[in-house]
């Protein structure tokens, strides 16, 4: 039988976090563990496909959800169509680009841009819950950290 040593955050990762800011010292903001894992997927989210010339497949395209109307894509339930395909579209891209996480469910919704200023954009709310994974584990089991709730709105 397998003896399990003691979670340590390092173990995920120590990196520089998104927004880069400056701190005191002259350097980046940095972080490891969960706070790290929650801005690459900040990161991952905000970058559209195509943005970095060294890895043009990164990131996700959800500009081209921006400026749909709502009404277009309501199924029979009455819930948004276009929420599940957003919804869909994060979780493969999420499951793609950050390996240390399982997806465990993503809500999406679009909130429409004021009437009173039209050069406002649609916001896309993103409700994600996702739980961190052991390297050695088969999928679904081993949940070092989770499930974790994130909000991102883009």
């Amino acid at each position: 039988m397998r003896q399990r040593t003691q979670f340590r955050y390092n173990t995920l990762g120590n990196g520089l976090v998104h927004p880069f800011r400056r701190v005191a010292s002259s350097d980046f903001v940095s972080a490891e563990g969960e706070p790290l894992i929650r801005s690459c997927i900040s990161q991952i989210l905000g970058t559209r496909v195509g943005e970095l010339r060294w890895r043009p497949a990164f990131g996700i395209n959800l500009e081209q959800y921006r400026h749909r109307n709502t009404t277009d894509f309501s199924d029979a339930g009455g819930a948004s169509g276009l929420s599940h395909l957003i919804s869909s579209d994060i979780s493969t891209t999420l499951s793609s680009w950050e390996s240390r996480i399982g997806v465990v469910d993503v809500q999406a919704s679009v909130e429409a841009a004021s009437e009173s200023s039209p050069l406002l954009r649609n916001k896309i709310v993103c409700q994600i819950n996702w739980s961190v994974r052991s390297e050695d584990a088969m999928e679904g089991s081993d949940v070092l950290i989770g499930p974790v709730s994130q909000e991102v709105t883009l």
